[in-house]
């Protein structure tokens, strides 16, 4: 009985770690069709991502001040931007792994979100792009905590 299950759950494994290998680069060509990324830690603030980092484009936001950004021993490469509209604490990157996520955590005497946002298009992770939805993100939320 136990081996048609472990069988099972090979098969599984095998035809999940196939499926992450297709969506990691879909043509299979690297690094011609690498994803292109902006990166806060690049000179150059656009990178062609690394093979083990060519699954997403990630942005962070995070609601901090401008003299607060990057000063958390957690994330220490949160980076002012003055290319977002009015300015916002970001950290762009590569990454082989990103959810769609929102925490809080203790930034000295105060507490900061972090709002984490995930997508596979080269350069989606440009200035503004993604505030527009923080933004709606928050006029949705305002409107529902008044309702």
């Amino acid at each position: 009985m136990r081996a048609p299950f472990i069988f099972l759950c090979a098969s599984i494994c095998v035809f999940t770690l196939a499926q992450a290998e297709e969506a990691k680069n879909v043509s299979g060509r690297y690094p011609e069709d690498a994803l292109e990324c902006h990166a806060t830690l690049s000179p150059n603030e656009k990178i062609i991502c690394p093979e083990d980092r060519n699954t997403f484009c990630s942005k962070t936001i995070v609601d901090s001040s401008r003299q607060n950004c990057g000063a958390s021993e957690e994330y220490p490469f949160d980076t002012w931007d003055v290319k977002e509209p009015g300015g916002l604490c970001v950290y762009k990157k590569c990454s082989s792994t990103c959810s769609n996520e929102t925490i809080q955590f203790q930034n000295g005497e105060q507490n900061d979100t972090r709002v984490s946002f995930c997508c596979t298009e080269s350069l989606c992770n440009a200035a503004g792009k993604l505030s527009l939805s923080i933004a709606l993100a928050g006029v949705l939320i305002g409107t529902m905590l008044t309702i």
